[in-house]
């Protein structure tokens, strides 16, 4: 595996578990970071973290005061060895308030925010926790840890460090979905959408559909059972698609793990839209691949994986080993949209998600995208879309 594999792979953990993961080089520099690589590098925990003596057989558990949960993962890719952190991880939920101050980011944030927090940090049992640390240690190296040696072998911290901080974007869902007349209708219309990668509309008819609006109950394993039939059903839509049977699996196993955390309707909600989005994505991501010569192919991986550091056309031309004039003229030609403009597209997608489901200031999310500034992001987000991503936030907000 190249980094570039590590960087997917741990993205795509992120999208489907909620779980925060970084790759650092043996330099301690952070090379990629599902924060963005700007936010990774102000969150102090990681530095700590990486004083942690590790072993490259089994992953590394740390408990911090018995509440907040990383594995490290650590091997050597060539002649360095990289460091990858998960986490955090809440074991418990606090509601006291002394508790709160066994939180590594305590103490600097109001009693509100950090409730925010930590409502939205994922919420995992030491058990189920460690069996996600065994699936992303072997899909990432290829070896097989035990449970029991992960488990026995955590480390306990009993006091947090002073210098600690960490920032945890803020997702909110306020509707209720439950108690609303079935549509059944939506069911082969939406499994459609999905198979044909169309993630625009599947976005739009998910809101509607049978599945929020009559299979969301306030039990949790009606809910547990509808998460998991719905899995096997629209990743099966993504099998039809031809996406292979290993990701597809990948993509539903990981999602199903998740589900048995979750406690809220709404959570519910949250991560049945993610799941379905993501087939979707999947698919639509497969058929660019199709449709275009190798190059392409490599270009739009190449974007895909660095949507949160800056890309310029040199760096895209460069990476697909062709000059910059004949690129710059042969994906125009073949996508229909020149370099800059896919870019530009492609990262305000990404934006628009974060300002639906994130509490991200506007400033924090031309950050993690890469934008020289807050005003350019703007700009271009204006541009794609026809309105400011204030505007954006406000009206998908009031249609809840």
């Amino acid at each position: 595996m190249i980094i570039s594999d590590y960087k997917k792979s741990l993205d795509l953990f992120y999208k489907y578990s909620g779980i925060p993961a970084f790759i650092i080089d043996e330099e301690g520099e952070i090379l990629f970071s599902t924060f963005g690589a700007k936010n990774g590098n102000k969150i102090p925990v990681v530095s700590y973290l990486l004083k942690v003596e590790t072993s490259g057989n089994a992953p590394q558990l740390v408990v911090f005061n018995g509440l907040e949960l990383y594995g490290i993962i650590e091997f050597a890719e060539g002649k360095q060895n990289i460091k990858i952190i998960l986490g955090p991880v809440l074991s418990i939920k606090p509601t006291a308030i002394k508790n709160f101050n066994l939180l590594s980011f305590s103490g600097y944030f109001p009693e509100d925010k950090i409730r925010r927090f930590i409502k939205n940090i994922p919420l995992l049992g030491i058990p189920k926790f460690v069996h996600f640390l065994e699936l992303i240690f072997h899909s990432l190296t290829g070896l097989v840890s035990r449970f029991d040696d992960i488990a026995d072998k955590r480390i306990m911290i009993d006091a947090v460090p002073d210098a600690l901080k960490i920032n945890v974007p803020d997702i909110s869902f306020d509707n209720d979905y439950a108690n609303v007349e079935t549509h059944v209708q939506d069911v082969d219309k939406m499994y459609e959408l999905v198979k044909s990668g169309n993630v625009m509309e599947t976005e739009k008819l998910f809101v509607s559909s049978f599945l929020v609006r009559s299979r969301i109950s306030q039990s949790n394993k009606e809910n547990y059972t509808m998460f998991v039939a719905s899995a096997a059903f629209f990743g099966k839509a993504a099998l039809d698609a031809g996406i292979p049977f290993n990701e597809v699996h990948s993509i539903g196993f990981t999602f199903i793990k998740y589900a048995e955390t979750i406690e809220s309707p709404l959570d519910y909600f949250s991560l049945l839209q993610r799941m379905i989005v993501g087939y979707a994505t999947r698919v639509q991501e497969e058929n660019t691949r199709r449709q275009h010569p190798q190059s392409i192919k490599k270009a739009i991986d190449y974007i895909e994986q660095n949507l949160h550091y800056p890309l310029a056309l040199e760096d895209v031309a460069k990476n697909v080993k062709l000059s910059r004039a004949y690129f710059s003229q042969l994906f125009s030609t073949q996508m229909g949209i020149s370099l800059q403009s896919y870019i530009n597209r492609r990262k305000v997608q990404e934006a628009e998600q974060l300002l639906k489901y994130t509490s991200m200031s506007i400033k924090e999310i031309s950050e993690v995208l890469a934008f020289c500034s807050q005003s350019y992001f703007t700009e271009v987000f204006k541009t794609v879309m026809k309105t400011t991503p204030v505007a954006f936030r406000k009206h998908t907000r009031d249609e809840k």
